[in-house]
């Protein structure tokens, strides 16, 4: 149910326009089922700009997580 949190959906939906073509979709669903929406959304409120950008970029670190060869840069 905390999956369908407003601003975690724009979020996911802006990654998913600014990231069209550059990002693998199985890794998103991979990387975001580790986190709870929730946490998303606490980390969110702590950052500046809009709620869609807010939340892209949580989900641009959580989808970078660890990996340098997997990351993607932080575009706006």
């Amino acid at each position: 149910m905390d999956s369908y949190l407003a601003g975690v959906i724009r979020g996911v939906a802006r990654f998913i326009s600014v990231y069209e073509g550059e990002y693998s979709r199985e890794r998103l669903v991979q990387q975001l089922a580790r986190t709870h929406p929730k946490t998303i959304t606490q980390l969110a409120q702590k950052d500046t700009g809009s709620s869609a950008n807010r939340h892209m970029r949580q989900i641009l670190r959580i989808y970078n997580g660890a990996s340098r060869e997997m990351s993607l840069p932080l575009k706006n």
